[in-house]
């Protein structure tokens, strides 16, 4: 598992590093057409699950919605690769991120799975997740839209 996290680490900077050019956050993309093209990105573990399904490049957008959009997953990677550096929920609980075209949500449940916190607002978790990392894994910056 660790192998796969490394992988999902480094294409997931890399697809920022694209994208902050103004290039596509490839390899994740999905989607067919024009105008639904799709940021695709799945995880899942016993500690971990994100499923980000973000609109992108559709033809169609004018500039600010198109930068909105660009913005919006951005910070869908940054916390992406936040979560995958972070230390696992803690102590055997689960963290549950998503976005779609409809927001953005987050659970965080205890490990006899009982929920300890939710949101439709990611900088709780953000800030929650900050706390709990080390020195070394903190130079991770997550800017939301």
């Amino acid at each position: 598992m660790d192998n796969d996290r490394e992988a999902a680490l480094a294409e997931l900077a890399a697809a920022l590093a694209s994208l902050e050019g103004g290039g596509p956050p490839a390899p994740f993309l999905g989607g067919h057409g024009i105008q639904s093209r799709l940021f695709e990105f799945a995880w899942s573990d016993p500690a971990l699950e994100i499923d980000f399904r973000l609109p992108w490049g559709l033809a169609l957008d004018e500039e600010e919605p198109r930068r909105a959009r660009d913005a919006e997953i951005g910070a869908a990677i940054r916390l992406a690769l936040l979560l995958l550096q972070a230390p696992a929920a803690g102590d055997g609980g689960r963290i549950t991120v998503a976005a779609d075209s409809r927001g953005v949500s987050y659970a965080v449940f205890a490990p006899d799975g009982s929920l300890e916190d939710a949101g439709d607002d990611w900088e709780p978790l953000v800030r929650r997740l900050e706390t709990g990392l080390s020195d070394t894994a903190s130079t991770a910056t997550i800017i939301l839209p």
